[in-house]
């Protein structure tokens, strides 16, 4: 078989096979050759249509949001983001008419809640529990390659001796908003049993990063000593907490992904700082005389609600199952975070 021509190369550059007889088995008109923009562009929307589908249900919230943008970014998938506006989970039929794009092959990753930030009441408890039954008919009728869901540390409680947290910690929660994850937990943990689903709960702690305005300690803490020259810590500022930067969420799923891994996770650092240390970091990055100050948390103390002094985990298992995962240090994280407040004028 002699050399083929360049009018004999499909977009691939692949050479195409001919007839006994010498005549090229796929038709000219219909050959797709190399440089045409327009074939091109078709290929790139067969290509596309071909990718599995990552659907987010959040999309519009501050980590949903950054899955959206990242995995995006990445292209491997088609990446769909449901907000409340435009698919309403506490609606069943509004979870069926908007998801009926999901196929077997596709991956639901849900970070969508109403947080304690927003509301920590019975009815938000009552609203969060409804959208995870929802979604779990949902997927009980329709399944899918991968679910992964975002919860939180707290569903642990409190922790006496400020005891390690881990996976097999038993569950204590102790307000409305950690009921309603340990009981979404719960709720979709057993469908996907149920139904061979692999299924990855990422308990998390707080988050901070780009866009997180308004729902992290450390954007408050960021605005406030730009905004205002000083820093206002409620109560001593002893409380010690681990904190994760909303990027690594995107890097452990895309990994989790590849291997379906299917199991309970806490994602954190391992390293715990007190909120005056983290006050001080952020204070050593920034060039202007920041005052720090303390202030008598009132309401805390009139509700009642009885918080943790420290959370420290005992990260083994994360390490274990992602020995290559490298999380950004606070230290790091911080001054990315500080970078981009001010590019932006505040996140």
């Amino acid at each position: 078989m002699g050399k083929s021509t360049k009018k004999e190369q499909g977009i691939t550059g692949q050479r195409i096979i001919k007839h006994p007889k010498g005549k090229a088995l796929a038709n000219k008109k219909l050959m797709w050759r190399r440089g045409n923009p327009k074939h091109i562009n078709i290929c790139k929307i067969l290509i596309q249509k071909m990718k599995n589908k990552i659907i987010i249900l959040g999309s519009s919230g501050f980590i949903g949001n950054q899955l959206l943008k990242q995995f995006s970014k990445d292209g491997k998938f088609k990446v769909i983001g449901y907000s409340s506006r435009n698919c309403n989970l506490l609606s069943m039929q509004s979870v069926l008419d908007k998801l009926s794009i999901v196929k077997q092959e596709d991956i639901i990753i849900m970070t969508s809640a109403i947080t304690r930030s927003n509301e920590n009441s019975f009815a938000a408890m009552l609203q969060n529990i409804t959208m995870a039954e929802n979604v779990s008919q949902f997927i009980k009728k329709n399944k899918v390659k991968y679910f992964i869901f975002l919860s939180t540390i707290e569903v642990y409680g409190i922790q006496k001796n400020n005891k390690e947290i881990n996976e097999k910690t038993m569950s204590n929660p102790n307000n409305y908003y950690s009921i309603s994850k340990i009981s979404s937990e719960f709720l979709i943990r057993t469908c996907c049993k149920i139904n061979n689903i692999p299924l990855l709960i990422l308990r998390l702690p707080g988050v901070y990063g780009s866009g997180d305005k308004d729902k992290s300690t450390i954007y408050n803490i960021v605005n406030s000593a730009i905004s205002k020259e000083k820093i206002t810590i409620l109560g001593d500022g002893e409380v010690k907490r681990d904190y994760i930067y909303v990027e690594d969420i995107y890097k452990l799923i895309k990994n989790a992904i590849r291997n379906r891994t299917d199991l309970i996770l806490n994602l954190a650092t391992g390293r715990s700082f007190r909120i005056v240390d983290i006050a001080k970091k952020i204070k050593s990055n920034l060039s202007k005389d920041i005052k720090i100050e303390f202030k008598h948390d009132d309401i805390v103390k009139n509700s009642g609600v009885k918080i943790t002094k420290e959370l420290n985990f005992d990260i083994s298992l994360l390490n274990k199952i992602f020995p290559e995962l490298k999380l950004t240090r606070l230290e790091d994280g911080l001054k990315n975070y500080i970078l981009d407040f001010n590019k932006k004028g505040g996140l």
